[in-house]
């Protein structure tokens, strides 16, 4: 869906989409922490709400791209909510597109690899991180 070349119009919508699902996130993280007095609601929240609409917005443009629709450009739409909403207010959202891509073309075993290797690598590089900082820096 997306080209591999940079252009300025695919950088602009990546942006504009980045900067309105941060700011979301950011706005749910403070109603969040205002309503409830904790934030991990709101990263509960942000990766429902962006799995959701990535859901969504990968079906709509499955679908695009088998009719003829000449008052968009389906590489935008994706650039801005798939790459730049979702991408900023979440990315368990691309980690689901990510991992039923795998699932649909490659099979389950492949799709369970990349979710154990992804939560594991993680949770490892995330304390691999923390012990640097804390022990050499």
């Amino acid at each position: 869906m997306i080209s591999s070349k940079l252009s300025f119009q695919a950088l602009f919508f990546v942006s504009i989409g980045g900067a309105l699902g941060a700011s979301s996130r950011y706005l749910l993280n403070l109603v969040s922490n205002n309503l409830l007095g904790i934030n991990i609601i709101a990263t509960l929240v942000a990766n429902y709400i962006g799995c959701f609409i990535m859901g969504c917005l990968i079906q709509f443009l499955y679908q695009s791209t088998n009719t003829s629709h000449q008052n968009f450009n389906i590489e935008h739409v994706y650039l801005f909510f798939a790459v730049g909403f979702c991408g900023s207010f979440t990315t368990m959202s691309a980690f689901i597109f990510d991992m039923d891509n795998l699932f649909v073309n490659n099979g389950l075993n492949y799709s369970i690899i990349y979710i154990v290797s992804t939560l594991v690598g993680s949770i490892f590089f995330y304390y691999l991180g923390s012990y640097i900082y804390k022990n050499l820096v």
